[in-house]
């Protein structure tokens, strides 16, 4: 099962809290009015939701919903976190497919690496993808975290609410994308081969664009040739590999542009590009003016 959350409405937080059974602990039988989320930590829980059982284990994050009776089948040693919560924005939802869910997380991971960061819009729709069931990578990470949550409650200085509510969001986010990942990358010996080739030369273009890339270069790294890349790289993005490098590099020269006094010598060296020259042809041949003038319209003239 998965749930769409809406991320730019935060859940409301009523409690929060861990608890550790070092000996044999049946979960006792509760209808609750809201969410409830647990993340084990240490142990294992034996869960049943509606009449459906799940086994849930050390990392193991757990979304009880609201309306539903849920109560232990089986006695277990168990060390967890809850977290109680309310959220009108978070919602099951129904893929007909597996491959649908794929193709919708592999596409607004692609708007979202490809996207404008100097944009005021946002590159995705405020949506995230949660499973019910997930096992997280990084559970120390999450314990931290939780951890300062239930100190923040236990304080109940002004505003621990609200902290703990963007906390709580803040974690569902990275566990979305944790996810996302996760299927996508469970998913690349499905997809064509020059789709996930693709995939993988715009990963390394947006990790590796300051630094020099030729045809050579990116030839080399991925062991194929430089045309093959570019053909894959033009019917995922519709733009060749140096065409989308120059891009990139602007964009990020727009940026150093409006947050610091650096000078345009410096930017273009910083998004790598040597020469000021071509950085000056390039920087007008995508932004459609020189530097100077962006940087006046934009800075003195905004």
């Amino acid at each position: 099962m998965i749930f769409r959350m809406r991320t730019n409405v935060l859940p409301v937080v009523r409690f929060i809290g861990q608890i550790s059974y070092h000996q044999g602990w049946k979960h006792f039988e509760r209808k609750a009015d809201e969410f409830i989320v647990y993340v084990i930590k240490k142990g294992d829980m034996y869960i049943e939701e509606d009449g459906v059982r799940y086994h849930l284990r050390k990392k193991d994050i757990f979304f009880f919903e609201p309306g539903k009776v849920h109560n232990g089948y089986k006695s277990a040693s168990c060390e967890y976190f809850h977290i109680h919560f309310s959220s009108l924005v978070l919602k099951e939802l129904e893929f007909n497919n597996d491959s649908d869910l794929v193709n919708e997380l592999r596409r607004r991971r692609y708007i979202a690496t490809t996207s404008n960061c100097l944009s005021s819009e946002l590159p995705n729709d405020s949506t995230c993808f949660l499973p019910k069931q997930y096992s997280l990578e990084h559970i120390d990470y999450y314990s931290n975290k939780l951890k300062e949550c239930i100190n923040n409650y236990e304080i109940r200085i002004e505003n621990y609410k609200e902290i703990i509510s963007t906390e709580l969001l803040n974690l569902l986010i990275r566990i979305s994308r944790e996810f996302a990942s996760d299927i996508i990358e469970s998913s690349s010996n499905q997809i064509s081969k020059p789709l996930h080739k693709a995939t993988e030369v715009l990963d390394y273009i947006n990790s590796e664009y300051t630094n020099k890339l030729t045809g050579e270069i990116i030839g080399e790294h991925f062991d194929s040739n430089y045309d093959y890349l570019n053909r894959c790289f033009k019917q995922l993005t519709g733009h060749t590999i140096i065409n989308y490098v120059n891009m990139l590099r602007i964009s990020k020269a727009k940026e150093l542009i409006l947050t610091t006094n650096m000078k345009f010598t410096e930017i273009a060296y910083l998004v790598g590009i040597d020469n000021p020259y071509y950085f000056s042809r390039l920087f007008k041949q995508h932004a459609g003016c020189t530097a100077t003038d962006y940087y006046n319209n934009t800075m003195l003239h905004p």
